[in-house]
């Protein structure tokens, strides 16, 4: 017994019989990923693998063995997908038949049953999902995918595949049922929404309907001829058959229509049953969890009411009033559930009982008849389950909704089934029929007593989805793929037996009006119908307090209304918040607590983000503010709005510096080297040879050079930065005109050690240009950070002499009481941007000690402050003497004389120390003049010397922005020679292919050409031998007489006659064996014969072949039959009989041996004529072919000189930077004038003219040259035949000299003449007659030969003059196809000129309107520094 488990494991197990009983010993093989299997006879067991290999598994031995395949056979597996639900492996007589999705597979098994072979593959058009075969007749029948049928009997070499059954693949069907009691119909739908009425007997379809809705499931009612169909969008629809009961052998007639709608709910209903009484029906969507029922009034549908239960909805029964459903979670897809819900149905309502829970998972439910039981498939035993709903009484014992934990189950029988079902179902037989998963549909009798299985579907197809049986015991069954299955007993159950009632026809049925069924449901479902029906009566209840709140809300709002609208009067300040008026106190507290949560979140997301910004602030001066040399800021100036921003430098990495120093080096030595040729070759007789190079002095020495001229002057050619605007130029600008910037004014030139512009030519000196360039602006940016820093330092120097003065002048302005503002001189955020810096830890520590230092010294400031106020308020009020008590209490006319002495005395005092403050007044106010005056003339002198550095930082700026452009210009040639150099090396590699194809070329031709001479020189020796046979021919007879030399020579030139035949003989075997070399000589013999003239390609094909043979050393010259025949003619002539009566044996021999020398000699000859036709052929070919590869070569030696010319244009064509002065220059007319002495302007009319000439005349010469080569090839083959008739000649003429020569005597004579004379005219005209038939029929032979030559050349006439035309055709294509592409490529020339014109004009216009700008700029700044320098003689004429 095989079987397959845990998804592809294979286990084998043994049966032993001990006694009566059975024992089974599982062994569990080892091989893993098991596809398929098979037995072949008589104990080997044949494993396929996923990874797709053969494995024999001997059950006797229990070892395993791997299959060797052949090639053809791993091709095929490799390209075939084993999905093991289409692969399948049977035994086939001595071998295996496999069957994978699109190719069913024969093999043989050879060797010692450890090999595969192929035997042949057919195709298969649709896959199959089981394959079964019988045992003595190798014939298969399977399942395919589609639901056919297939039957494959097979042979040992070959296969038949036929399908029984076809199912039409557009009829997908749904879900299939009987009428009630019905004999011979059945009703299905399919996934097209078609209602069909089927014949059983007759296989016609009676009725059919397409409805404009997708259909679900459907059923039928008991005790009627309806139908209920449900649909997508949750409608349920009624059909009413009309269709007699007893049919007979007639056609029946069948109407049918659809006479109620009702819309349940928008789910989909995907199952409906029915009440075995027809008077309840119940709908279920499944994965929504949905339950509804509706009562059954004369095929009327009247809704009651529908519930929910958890998870997905498995399988439902309703019997009476009675409803349970089996639903298990909805993530659960095993098919199996343990949850079941009772409901009771009621007038008007659907209600949960209680909800069970089973103790083991199960598949399908069923009521009993009575309901107090139901029935269902456990999933571990695969048995049905008998539970109990009720107590024993027969009373529901439920008290409501509560749970019953693990109920058990009361008995069970045997089910038949595998896997779980999807459905079990009443029969009208008072039984019960179960589809399930596996595809087996099984009919138990009441109580599931008995029961019958039958396969209807497979499982691989997803087994039966729904089954149903009619009175009879016929099944129709549905598959989840949509094969509808009808199978039919051969012995109907007895319509007595069955106990069931007979239909109640409805005889008014058929009045009623049919409905058109919508694609859309019209209106609400029945749910929301019901759903707002209790609404409106619960609002009947409660109507009177719904008023009294309602008015109630309604004044409240009318008062909240008038107080928010009284609030919005109130000033602003005095308004409350809209929120304050939420009655609601919680609400309110709610807000205020929810108020201080967002607030102490956004505190803290505040903090966390000043946190993560201080932390990101700190990385970033780490990694930026620390790694710069120079860190980047400005200076502003006192009194003016001018900012001077410095340049940021960058700290050199080490492989900078060392690229630098290594730079340097270089040129120095390249300077050296210069320096020292350039004094051997001026002075050749100051160097000797030996004495040894002086190394060159470093760039501070004063021996140092430059290609520069060097400045005399200070090390970096000025007195200082500020001194060299305006100063006169001209002598640095003629040294330094070929430079292309001003940097020689502000550094040292000569030591950066630039290569002069012209002389940069080679890759290496770019490199080093960029390198020293890149230090110029390095070492520009320094000297401008330098005079930055010296003015940084001075303007600190300076703000701390205005603050001291300042300070004073804020002590004046106190003690002569005058409130004026005074500003303090400080830095602004910019001229020190590490103040805004984050500080680490330690720099947080010495910055609070530094700040606790100034303000210690601010606190000691303000003290001495308020002490100097005191004292100056002491004076001031001391000088106002205070009035004496009398002159306080009297008046004037009441004093005493000694009292007016005391007034008098007192008014002096006071008048004296007014004159004292006044002096002082004056004195501090000419202080105070002289402060302001200081402040003010330091603060213009900061501002002057910030207006020169921002001038000095936009001429060094300009300088570098020179230096820059230069790197750029030389980056742009470095990536330009880049591309050249890729350009270069595939021009390189193509040349070195090609190089490569022409001499293997050349040495073919020159070995053809060798081959050639020396087939000559051997055709020229076997020539000679031949006639040196001839010549000795009477040397080799020395004893015979004449006439017995010449009988002798007779027979010595005698051929047999299959040598007239040999070659034809030639042909046909090479023709049987596919011999190109036999093909190629009949061809050459042919073309020989008609003039050589249209030689066939497939001759010349075959000719090439037969010389690259010969080259190759494996020519063959003769055929095994050729020689053969040639050997039994030869025997023939050799015959003793043929030997004349005066020859004796020995010279008989002899000449027999000749004979075959020279027949042997003749044929050598023969064949070497024509191979050597052969030869020539394929010689010409080759050089042909040599030429047309050297023309290539020398295109691409052209190619390669004009790339290099280019290369050479482009590396000596370079931009150089030049130093021009400022203003116009003028250019002298007739320099300028083009010179077109040499120039020819030609048209395009002339171009387009040469180009038709050119064409034609390539034309010509190629028709030229094939007219040429066709006359070549015949004149060839005419010298051969011309060389051969007069070879022929000069032997017959050496022939008639030696029979002139032959002397005869009187003996010999007289014999010849009675001899003569014996000879009979019969003879004569019998052998005339014989020589006529034998012309004749070469002459007819002949004229056959020319037909058939005549009619071949016809045919190849006809073939060459449709080529011609075909070609004709394409070349005028191909003429049309350049010239458009000429005309588009002319098109784009002149796009991509005019487009390099404009950005040429543009170019030229942007660099004159820059000019421009910087002239306006200049004159601009001329005339403001005029300005300035008038205003400050006007404001301050001391400075004349």
């Amino acid at each position: 017994m095989l079987s397959t488990e845990n998804g592809g494991i294979l286990s084998i197990w043994e049966i032993e019989r001990v006694r009566t009983n059975y024992k089974i010993i599982p062994h569990i093989l080892t091989v893993k990923s098991v596809i398929s299997f098979t037995w072949v006879f008589p104990q080997d067991l044949f494993i396929l693998t996923a990874d797709k290999d053969f494995i024999k598994y001997d059950t006797a031995t229990k070892q395993y063995t791997e299959i060797m395949t052949d090639l053809n056979l791993e091709c095929i597996l490799q390209e075939q997908n084993l999905d093991p639900k289409y692969t399948h492996l049977r035994a086939h007589f001595d071998g295996l038949l496999l069957a994978t999705s699109n190719l069913i597979i024969l093999l043989s098994i050879i060797g010692k049953r450890d090999q595969l072979k192929l035997v042949g593959t057919f195709p298969l058009g649709s896959p199959l999902i089981c394959l079964k075969d019988f045992n003595t007749s190798y014939k298969y029948t399977g399942w395919s995918e589609r639901g056919n049928l297939v039957c494959i009997p097979t042979t040992e070499l070959s296969i038949d595949i036929r399908e029984l059954i076809q199912n039409e693949p557009w009829r997908e069907y749904v879900d299939a049922c009987f009428p009630w009691r019905s004999k011979q119909i059945f009703v299905s739908i399919c996934r097209n929404s078609t209602v069909r009425v089927h014949d059983t007997k007759s296989k016609k379809i009676l009725w059919s309907l397409i409805l404009p809705v997708g259909l679900v499931s459907m059923a039928s009612v008991p005790l009627r001829q309806s139908i209920l169909i449900s649909t997508q969008d949750g409608r349920v629809l009624s059909l009413l058959l009309d269709a007699p009961e007893s049919m007979d052998d007639n056609e029946p007639v069948v109407s049918a229509r659809f006479t109620e709608e009702m819309y349940v709910h928008s789910s989909p209903i995907s199952r409906i049953k029915v009440d075995s009484k027809a008077k309840v029906a119940g709908f279920v969507s499944s994965v929504q969890g949905i339950i509804a029922v509706a009562e059954l009034k004369n095929s009327n549908l009247s809704y009651i009411d529908q519930s929910m239960v958890e998870g997905n909805i498995l399988d439902f029964s309703i019997q009476g009033k009675k409803v349970v459903t089996l639903s298990c979670p909805a993530e659960n897809g095993s098919g199996y559930g343990d949850l079941v819900n009772h409901l009771s149905i009621t007038k008007t309502s659907l209600d949960v009982l209680r909800v069970i829970s089973l103790s083991v998972e199960c598949s399908g439910i069923v009521l009993a008849h009575n309901s107090t039981f139901f029935y269902s498939m456990m999933r571990h035993s695969k048995e049905i389950g008998k539970f109990r709903l009720q107590g024993e009484d027969g009373l529901d014992r439920s008290g409501g909704d509560d749970i019953v934990e693990k109920l058990l189950p009361i008995s069970a029988v045997r089910s038949g089934h595998g896997l779980p079902v999807y459905s079990i179902n009443s029969t009208l037989l008072d039984g019960f029929i179960l589809a399930g998963s596996d595809g087996v549909v099984t009919v138990h009798k009441s109580g599931f007593s008995g029961s019958e299985s039958l396969h209807v579907q497979h499982y691989r197809a997803g087994g039966a989805n729904t089954a149903d049986i009619d009175i009879l015991g016929n099944i129709v069954s549905v598959s989840k793929s949509g094969t509808l299955v009808y199978i039919m007993r051969k012995e109907p159950i007895p319509l007595e037996s069955t106990g069931a009632p007979p239909v109640r026809r409805n005889q008014d049925g058929f009045s009623s009006p049919e409905i058109q069924i919508s694609a859309k449901p019209i209106g609400q479902s029945q749910r929301e119908r019901k759903v707002g029906t209790q609404n409106q009566v619960e609002r009947r209840k409660y109507e009177t307090e719904i008023t009294d709140i309602s008015s109630t809300v309604s004044r409240m709002v009318q008062q909240v209304s008038q107080l928010i609208t009284a609030n919005q009067k109130l000033p602003e300040r005095d308004r409350l918040d809209r929120r304050e008026f939420e009655l609601d106190i919680e609400e309110q507290n709610r807000r205020v607590e929810e108020g201080k949560e967002k607030v102490s979140d956004l505190m803290m997301e505040l903090k966390a983000w000043n946190l993560a910004r201080a932390e990101c602030a700190l990385r970033v001066k780490r990694q930026v503010w620390s790694n710069l040399e120079t860190p980047g800021k400005y200076l502003k100036g006192v009194n003016s709005r001018r900012k001077v921003p410095n340049f940021p430098l960058p700290k050199p990495s080490p492989e900078q510096e060392i690229m630098l120093e290594n730079t340097i080096r270089e040129r120095q030595l390249e300077i050296s080297i210069g320096k020292e040729t350039q004094d051997i070759r001026s002075n050749p007789s100051t160097r000797p040879d030996h004495t040894p190079l002086q190394p060159s002095p470093s760039p501070g020495s004063p021996r140092g050079t430059s290609p520069y001229p060097r400045k005399v002057g200070s090390p970096r050619g000025l007195k200082t930065s500020l001194e060299i605007i305006g100063k006169d130029e001209t002598e640095g600008f003629n040294k330094y005109e070929l430079l292309g910037s001003r940097s020689y004014l502000y550094i040292n030139i000569d030591t950066a050690l630039l290569i002069p512009q012209i002389e940069i030519t080679t890759q290496k000196q770019t490199h080093q240009q960029i390198i020293l360039l890149q230090d110029v602006v390095r070492k520009l940016k320094k000297f401008f950070n330098e005079k930055f820093d010296e003015l940084f330092e001075e303007k600190e120097e300076t703000l701390e002499q205005m603050n001291q003065l300042n300070q004073r002048l804020r002590a004046l302005l106190s003690e002569l009481r005058v409130d004026e503002e005074i500003l303090d001189q400080g830095w602004d955020e910019g001229e020190q941007p590490e103040t805004r810096l984050p500080q680490e830890d330690g720099e947080q520590d010495n910055e609070d000690q530094e700040s606790g230092r100034n303000s210690s010294t601010g606190k000691d400031f303000l003290k001495k402050k308020q002490a100097l106020t005191f004292l100056d308020s002491i004076g001031e009020e001391g000088s106002v003497l205070p009035q004496p008590l009398f002159m306080k209490n009297k008046l004037p006319a009441e004093f005493t004389d000694e009292e007016v002495a005391a007034a008098e005395s007192h008014l002096a005092e006071i008048h004296r120390m007014g004159a004292k403050f006044l002096l002082r007044r004056r004195e501090l106010e000419g202080e105070k003049g002289l402060l302001q005056n200081s402040i003010s003339e330091l603060a213009d002198k900061i501002d002057t010397k910030i207006e020169k550095l921002f001038w000095l930082r936009i001429n060094i700026e300009k300088c570098i922005l020179c230096e820059e452009l230069k790197i750029l210009n030389l980056n742009r040639a470095l990536s330009m020679r880049d591309k050249l150099g890729r350009e270069q090396e595939v021009l390189k590699n193509k040349f070195e292919e090609n190089e490569i194809i022409f001499l293997e070329a050349k040495e073919n031709v020159a070995k053809g050409v060798d081959d050639i001479a020396r087939m000559e020189q051997e055709y020229k020796d076997l020539q000679e031998k031949d006639k040196l046979l001839d010549r000795n021919f009477r040397k080799e007879f020395p004893g015979l007489g004449f006439h017995q030399l010449d009988s002798l020579y007779k027979l010595f030139k005698k051929r047999p006659k299959a040598i007239n035949h040999l070659e034809k003989t030639a042909d046909i075997w090479g023709a049987k064996n596919q011999d190109s070399r036999r093909e190629s000589k009949s061809s050459l013999s042919s073309g020989s014969r008609r003039g050589g003239k249209n030689l066939k390609a497939k001759t010349i094909e075959s000719a090439l072949a037969r010389m690259s043979n010969m080259f190759m050393g494996t020519l063959t010259v003769k055929g095994p039959k050729a020689s053969t025949a040639l050997g039994l003619s030869l025997e023939e002539l050799d015959r003793e009989t043929n030997c004349p009566e005066t020859v004796d044996k020995v010279s008989w021999a002899n000449l027999c041996k000749l004979r075959r020398e020279k027949i042997e000699l003749e044929e050598i000859i023969r064949v070497l004529e024509k191979d050597m036709m052969d030869a020539e052929l394929i010689i010409r070919q080759r050089r042909e072919t040599y030429d047309r590869v050297e023309k290539v070569r020398n295109q691409f030696l052209k190619d390669i000189e004009d790339f290099q010319k280019h290369k050479i244009d482009f590396i000596n064509n370079r931009d150089i930077q030049l130093l021009l002065r400022q203003g116009q220059i003028e250019i002298c007319q007739d320099s300028m004038e083009p010179s077109n002495k040499d120039c020819v302007i030609i048209t395009d009319s002339v171009i387009s003219r040469l180009n038709e000439d050119i064409t034609r005349l390539g034309e010509s010469k190629l028709q030229a040259m094939q007219e040429s080569k066709e006359y070549r090839s015949g004149s060839l083959h005419l010298r051969w035949e011309s060389d051969r008739l007069q070879m022929q000649k000069t032997d017959l003429d050496e022939k008639w000299r030696e029979i002139q020569e032959t002397k005869l005597s009187k003996e010999n004579s007289q014999r010849v003449l009675v001899e003569t004379n014996q000879t009979s005219r019969s003879q004569e005209f019998s052998a005339l007659d014989r020589v006529n038939k034998q012309k004749e029929a070469s002459h007819f032979k002949r004229l056959e030969e020319l037909n058939t030559v005549l009619d071949s050349i016809q045919e190849m006439r006809d073939e060459k003059e449709k080529e011609n035309k075909n070609l004709k055709q394409e070349l005028e294509q191909l003429k049309e196809e350049v010239q458009s592409q000429e005309k588009d490529l002319e098109d784009l020339i002149q796009h991509e000129e005019e487009e390099r014109k404009k950005v040429r004009m543009l170019r030229v216009m942007k660099k004159n309107k820059l000019k421009e700008q910087l002239k306006d700029q200049t004159d601009l700044m001329n005339a403001l520094q005029v300005q300035v320098q008038t205003f400050v003689t006007k404001t301050f004429p001391t400075l004349k």
